[in-house]
């Protein structure tokens, strides 16, 4: 990993996890036992200046267009049901943190 992209991966997990702006008790399923795990990848294409920004926009759009398998639970027995057996459940986000950036010029 370059160095760029570690600094544009803390801050948006900066931007992201620290913001709270996912309902984390929703993607339990067992009580400290299971849980939904989620994982946003941001594949940069080319970069011409505002990158984090343009990677923050990606990112929680992704996370409001995701959407996880519904589960049953039966005693000790979890089903995961596919999307065919039921409506895949949209994650619950609160809010939508989005990252500006700006700058003072000096000549105007």
């Amino acid at each position: 990993q370059s160095e760029l992209s570690v600094k544009l991966n803390r801050q948006l997990e900066r931007c992201l996890r620290n913001s709270k702006c996912i309902d984390t008790e929703s993607l339990c399923v067992v009580s400290g036992e299971k849980v939904w795990q989620i994982r946003v990848d941001v594949h940069m294409l080319n970069h011409d200046g505002n990158l984090m920004d343009a990677a923050s926009i990606a990112a929680i759009t992704a996370l409001c267009h995701f959407k996880r398998p519904d589960v049953g639970i039966q005693g000790d027995e979890v089903t995961v049901y596919s999307p065919e057996e039921r409506d895949p459940i949209p994650l619950s986000v609160y809010h939508m943190p989005i990252s500006v950036s700006f700058s003072f010029f000096q000549q105007g």
